[in-house]
């Protein structure tokens, strides 16, 4: 499995706005800047997050965006998730795989053992950790 650009650079965009929780809204061209991602990409990014409730945009000069939800409550799994899809290494284990083989399939529990291991591993993570890993790193160059 590979995190595609959209769901890497949409964690980045959360990261940032991780950062600034309530301390109002985060302009997008300044996430852009920081880091490095097109305003229309974010811009994208931005409409699945709003539509899934992750975020929140207000509009005027002093508008941008902001989390809808304190970061220590939101899981890497939910968030891979909205941005990626069912976290699934081959679709006969994602949530609605079917294969007409199942009853032969010698590999099928081994690539539901593993997803189950990444999605396991992912629910582990909040946003709020990935900010207080960042803040740990001390000026360090911190990429995902």
């Amino acid at each position: 499995m590979k995190l595609s650009t959209r769901t890497r650079y949409g964690l980045r965009m959360l990261i940032a706005l991780a950062k600034k929780f309530n301390q109002g809204p985060y302009q997008i061209s300044e996430i852009s800047r920081l880091e490095e991602i097109s305003e229309k990409y974010l811009g994208q990014i931005s409409i699945i997050l709003r539509n899934n409730g992750i975020i929140e945009s207000t509009r005027g000069s002093q508008g941008g965006f902001y989390l809808t939800k304190d970061p220590a409550l939101l899981n890497l799994k939910d968030i891979v998730e909205i941005l990626e899809g069912d976290i699934s290494l081959v679709s006969c284990s994602d949530i609605n795989g079917e294969c007409n083989r199942t009853s032969q399939c010698v590999t099928k529990d081994i690539w539901e053992e593993v997803n189950n291991a990444i999605k396991s591993t992912l629910s582990k993570y909040t946003l709020q950790d990935i900010v207080d890993l960042s803040n740990t790193k001390d000026g360090e160059m911190f990429y995902i």
